[in-house]
């Protein structure tokens, strides 16, 4: 097809349509998910996968863990990293861990992913246990048999770390 066709052919679906693009019925949903909601959605994928050990979850194995860490398939929005740890011999256990990034201080952290925790888990049951050296909140729910903990540390290097845990 020639310059002079193709030229003519873009000035006539102009006149046509208003525009050289067909006009479509966006794909786009009206609301995006809020960091919230992918984390509550995400957070109860692994509550469901802890009845299975994390199995449906588990990913690449983590270089650095001896054998006993995988990092998930399943991460939580603003986390650093997410691991599925599964002990030979399941001597300790399974459990998924996730390192949450801290933007702000971390104490603020803390009670902001406190409320996400409790806002994506209705019905559960919340005990704290705050400690010299770390705080920890606790979500159990008595017609699960799993637990999610966040957890604040101070470790002896200074600075805080928090965690968000899931254990079957």
């Amino acid at each position: 097809m020639r310059r002079g066709t193709i030229a003519a052919l873009v000035i006539y679906i102009l006149a046509i349509n208003g525009s050289a693009f067909p006009q479509a019925t966006p794909s786009v949903p009206q609301r995006w998910p809020s960091l919230v909601d992918l984390f509550s959605e995400n957070l109860v994928k692994v509550v469901e996968a802890s009845g299975n050990g994390f199995s449906s979850i588990k990913g690449a194995p983590d270089p650095t863990s001896s054998g006993k860490g995988w990092f998930s398939t399943v991460g939580l929005p603003s986390s650093h990293q997410c691991l599925v740890w599964i002990h030979r011999g399941h001597s300790r256990g399974s459990r998924y861990s996730c390192e949450m990034v801290n933007f702000h201080d971390a104490q603020d952290d803390y009670r902001w992913y406190l409320q996400i925790v409790s806002e994506s888990l209705p019905g559960w049951t919340k005990s704290d246990n705050p400690d010299t050296s770390s705080k920890t909140a606790k979500f159990t729910k008595s017609s699960l048999h799993a637990s999610v903990a966040l957890r604040l540390t101070k470790p002896s290097t200074g600075g805080y770390l928090l965690y968000l845990d899931v254990n079957p």
